[in-house]
């Protein structure tokens, strides 16, 4: 799938949820905010007999809704771990209600991070320190590429058709695809399986990571993994470090810039720091609207 396929798969994805959500909220609203409220108005009865209806509303608008995403994000907890806890990995939570695994894997560390998209990002340590990319052929990634004046790095090899290569050190990376084993390696993690719809390979100073994104559901609240697929993954990362840093050295090297630095100390973060906040907001947001109700209540009551 393109990329602009995947962005208008997103979008409508995001409006789908929007009309579901308004589907639930205005009949609760009308039921039990505005039929009790005509009722005690017409019938000249205390404003008291709407704090049950309105409780009730406020109860089903929050706890229900954040009842949902906790049992959500318990299922996706129950079901990652037992992909990734047998291969000696910890798990805990990320991005609220999202999970993230560290630990080492075949004498590396590793790091996968689970996040809405859906979207999974599967690191592996290395020592090497340049750039490279690896992605299907989609027109819209060789602009992307062409924009930042990378040329693909050119190879007959059989096995690489459809794949485009980028790197900073264009002889290293040709000597990396070259390698015996390499493209082999490439094909299988690139390969699409399940519902994701894109897949890429980008190895930064440190670190190699494969991506996974997408889905071709309108509504996918998982994330599409075997746990023979999580293995394999992992061990075709490691050996596919393992073989570029058995090649002679990159010449031309890269240091993390700023932003990835940033970017590591977001991810790096106390895990319960958002649901903290999002709490406190979800309190404060039940005052005002209680606030709002009582104000209203008050007013056609009189």
């Amino acid at each position: 799938m393109s990329m602009i396929g995947e962005i208008g798969r997103n979008y409508a994805r995001s409006l789908a949820i929007s009309v579901i959500s308004i589907l639930i909220f205005c009949p609760l609203a009308c039921l039990l905010i505005f039929l009790p409220l005509w009722i005690v108005n017409d019938q000249n009865l205390s404003i008291w007999y709407l704090i049950i209806p309105a409780g009730l509303f406020l109860l089903i608008l929050f706890g229900g809704g954040f009842g949902a995403l906790a049992l959500t994000a318990l299922w996706r907890a129950r079901q990652l771990d037992a992909l990734f806890v047998p291969l000696g990995l910890k798990g805990e939570s990320y991005a609220t209600f999202f999970r993230r695994y560290s630990g080492d894997f075949g004498g590396r560390q590793v790091r996968i991070y689970f996040s809405r998209g859906p979207l999974v990002e599967i690191e592996v340590a290395t020592a090497l320190q340049t750039r490279l990319s690896v992605t299907d052929a989609h027109a819209e990634r060789r602009a992307l590429a062409k924009l930042f004046n990378q040329a693909p790095v050119v190879s007959n090899h059989p096995a690489l058709p459809g794949l485009s290569v980028y790197s900073i050190d264009q002889a290293w990376a040709q000597n990396l695809i070259e390698h015996p084993e390499v493209p082999a390696l490439l094909r299988r993690l690139l390969a699409l399986q399940g519902n994701f719809t894109m897949q890429y390979l980008v190895l930064r100073p440190g670190w190699l990571r494969l991506t996974l994104f997408g889905s071709r559901r309108l509504l996918d609240f998982g994330f599409d993994l075997t746990a023979q697929q999580a293995r394999q993954y992992l061990e075709d990362l490691s050996q596919c470090i393992a073989n570029a840093e058995n090649l002679p050295a990159p010449q031309v090297t890269e240091s993390e810039t700023p932003l990835e630095r940033t970017a590591e100390k977001v991810r790096s973060r106390n895990p319960y720091l958002v649901p903290l906040i999002t709490v406190a907001v979800t309190l404060g947001s039940i005052f005002c609207i209680s606030a709002v109700i009582i104000a209203a209540v008050m007013l056609f009551g009189n």
